[in-house]
């Protein structure tokens, strides 16, 4: 974001659960702001579940792996799609794998 905003851009950090469809419309709602459009959206939703066996996985925690992890990104390019739709640009942008994120050993 700083180096959008040094050249001069304006960005927005936005945060949401994506399993969850309304915080997906608040945080399209919250990303486009002030400016009507969104030019370039990062999802990097993802949840690697529990550090164990996938033998001993939950049921629970193999539905939240879903719900995130395939069911979210749909959920938020459909939201996109639908509020911003591109005139002749705009990017949403999927890193694969799990979230970045710092997990301490």
């Amino acid at each position: 974001m700083h180096l959008v905003e040094a050249a001069g851009g304006s960005a927005r950090y936005v945060v949401a659960d994506v399993s969850d469809e309304s915080m997906v419309e608040a945080a399209v709602e919250a990303a486009i702001g002030d400016t009507g459009r969104l030019d370039f959206a990062v999802n990097n939703a993802g949840y690697d579940g529990e550090f164990q066996l996938t033998t001993d996985y939950s049921t629970e925690m193999l539905d939240r792996m879903i719900a995130v992890s395939m069911r979210g990104p749909p959920r938020l390019r459909r939201r996109l799609r639908t509020r911003s739709p591109p005139a002749g640009g705009g990017t949403n942008w999927r890193r694969p794998g799990p979230p970045i994120s710092r997990r301490s050993t």
